[in-house]
């Protein structure tokens, strides 16, 4: 009885409170604070010409290589001229003997009219020598025609540079037949400098024809020039995945040259913010898309809209603040209104600044 009494006294464990749930959120960031904006790029010519000739030969002269630096109309190389001459003599020849059947028709042609005149011939041989007249004229101008074709062929044995640019690569030699349209070398132009640079695709949206950017060379750290967006190519690479992107000097001068290793840093202000949370926060409420804030110990929904998923994070387009909580884990077991407990972590203390270390050490030369 009194063990039975003793027992009584003593009071039993008090249930664990499996009520509220434990939870992890981190803050929201904005997507301009994460990230890097610093592209390697290499200086090219927005115009890259592959020159050859209109006509088939032998190259006799190549005095330009691979670096060379030409003025308009310099030359660049030669063909044997011998067979163009030859058949240039032959053209212009042959417009003499057309010149001088025309001659000979003409004046057949006079004689008929005044024999027609008194009577002598019927009127269908004299339209005989007045179409022979026009045959005649008609090979002239075919003659001459033919003669001038021959002329510029002549020419065409010479290349010349079209104007002030570099040479920078030659494709044949000294004494080698070459056919029409064959590439004999490639010509840069000295007008025109760009920078070339490849983005990936999940930063493609920051870049929009006439985006301005400032761009450094590693040859002159001391010096940074303007520069704006040319041109964005859809197509991504096949192989490497990622766009192309053309920017044009503002202020260039004779310091930036081609083929320079250059940095290209982009700083584009918006009146919109994005966010950037873990992709394990972001969940699915009522068929979208949605995180979930915790007011007062209490979980509730709150829809977005996902502009993009990055190497850092899910970028989201919604009513939120920077620096507000979130739950970054286990969003699919959460209900509306449900009580959690709250522990909070920074955001990109551990898995985020690695990746952003692997980021910048690949993008930044």
């Amino acid at each position: 009885m009194l063990l039975a009494l003793g027992l009584l006294g003593c009071d039993a464990p008090a249930a664990p409170d499996t009520s509220r749930r434990p939870i992890v959120v981190e803050p929201v960031v904005a997507v301009d604070q994460v990230g890097v904006k610093l592209y390697p790029g290499t200086v090219t010519a927005r115009d890259d010409s592959v020159l050859s000739f209109r006509v088939s030969g032998e190259v006799t002269k190549l005095p330009v290589d691979a670096g060379d630096r030409v003025e308009a109309g310099d030359l660049l190389a030669e063909l044997d001229p011998q067979d163009a001459r030859l058949t240039l003599r032959a053209s212009e020849a042959a417009v003499t003997a057309a010149e001088a059947d025309a001659r000979l028709a003409e004046a057949e042609m006079r004689r008929y009219r005044d024999l027609l005149d008194r009577g002598f011939i019927s009127a269908s041989g004299f339209e005989l020598r007045e179409n022979q007249y026009a045959l005649a004229k008609a090979r002239v101008d075919q003659a001459k025609a033919e003669a001038a074709v021959n002329r510029n062929l002549s020419r065409y044995t010479r290349l010349v540079a079209p104007q002030q640019g570099l040479v920078t690569s030659t494709s044949v030699e000294s004494g080698e037949v070459v056919s029409a349209g064959q590439p004999v070398l490639r010509f840069v132009p000295d007008d025109g400098r760009e920078v070339e640079i490849q983005v990936p695709e999940g930063r493609l949206g920051q870049f929009d024809v006439g985006t301005e950017a400032s761009v450094g060379l590693w040859a002159h750290p001391d010096r940074r020039y303007r520069a704006s967006v040319r041109e964005v190519t859809p197509q991504a690479d096949p192989a490497t995945r990622t766009h192309r992107v053309r920017l044009q000097f503002v202020d260039a001068d004779d310091q930036v040259q081609l083929g320079m290793t250059a940095n290209v840093l982009v700083d584009r202000a918006s009146t919109e913010t994005l966010f950037l949370v873990r992709h394990s926060a972001v969940g699915e409420h009522d068929g979208k898309p949605a995180v979930w804030r915790v007011v007062d110990d209490v979980v509730e929904p709150q829809a977005v809209e996902v502009v993009r998923y990055q190497e850092a994070g899910a970028v989201l387009r919604g009513p939120l603040q920077v620096g507000e909580s979130v739950v970054s884990a286990g969003v699919h077991r959460l209900m509306p209104g449900q009580a959690v407990t709250v522990s909070e972590r920074p955001y990109a203390e551990r898995d985020e600044a690695k990746v952003d270390a692997r980021i910048e050490a690949r993008v930044t030369p």
